[in-house]
C-alpha cells in the first residue's frame, strides 16, 4: 500500500521542490494505475522531471517511486483555492 501523501512529503524534501501533488491515474499497464507526481519548483530553482524522479529513489522505497514526475509552473485551482486534481489528470493524458 502506497500513501500518496507520503510520496508528496518525501519529494518535498528535495531542495528544488516547493510543493508536490501526487495522483494515481488509470493506465493500461499491468498494474492498471501509474503514480504521477506534479512538482512546483522553488523560485529560481531548476530541475527536470527525470532528475526529480531519479532523486526520489534515494527518498522512497522502489515500489513508491512515481512512474512519472512532471514539473509544472503552477497548479490549476478550483474556485475554492484547492488544487484541481481533475485538471492535473488531464495533463497526464495529453502529450506535451
Amino acid at each position: 500500500l502506497v500513501l500518496l501523501a507520503d510520496i508528496e512529503k518525501a519529494l518535498e524534501k528535495i531542495e528544488a521542490v516547493a510543493q508536490v501533488v501526487v495522483l494515481a491515474t488509470q493506465t493500461e499497464n499491468k498494474r492498471g494505475q501509474q503514480i504521477v507526481a506534479f512538482c512546483l519548483l522553488k523560485q529560481g530553482a531548476t530541475a527536470s522531471g527525470p532528475d526529480l524522479r531519479a532523486n526520489s529513489f534515494d527518498l522512497l522505497p522502489r515500489y513508491a517511486v512515481p512512474d512519472e514526475v512532471l514539473v509544472v509552473e503552477a497548479f490549476p485551482t478550483l474556485p475554492s483555492g484547492k488544487v484541481d486534481r481533475q485538471a492535473l489528470t488531464v495533463m497526464v493524458s495529453v502529450p506535451v
